[in-house]
């Protein structure tokens, strides 16, 4: 039997934390005072917003957003985008995705 690590997100999965960095071009923008969205799309084409979190003190561009209880119900392929709002001034991520398998029981 092969005992490979596995890093799969699965449907139910609680504490999952999907993490992205803002940028302006290949500059980091500080986000410590913004406000912090992500964007889902799920595989059955439903969009649905939560608020994202800062994985530091905001320096470093990168927010989080670890998955709740009932949020990853559907298997196939996922796409998110963050969107921060500081002020006038609004970022966009780059969008990511990322595969939720099926259970085998």
């Amino acid at each position: 039997m092969n005992d490979m690590p596995v890093n799969e997100i699965h449907v139910g999965d609680v504490g999952t934390v999907l993490t992205t960095t803002i940028k302006d071009g290949s500059s980091i923008i500080d986000i410590s005072g913004a406000t912090l969205t992500f964007y889902f799309k799920k595989p059955n084409n439903t969009v649905v917003s939560k608020a994202g979190v800062l994985v530091s003190d905001g320096s470093d561009g990168q927010v989080k957003y670890t998955t709740e209880s009932g949020f990853l119900d559907v298997a196939g392929t996922w796409y998110f985008q963050a969107r921060v709002l500081d002020g006038d001034n609004s970022w966009k991520s780059d969008v990511a995705q990322f595969k939720v398998y099926t259970n085998l029981a």
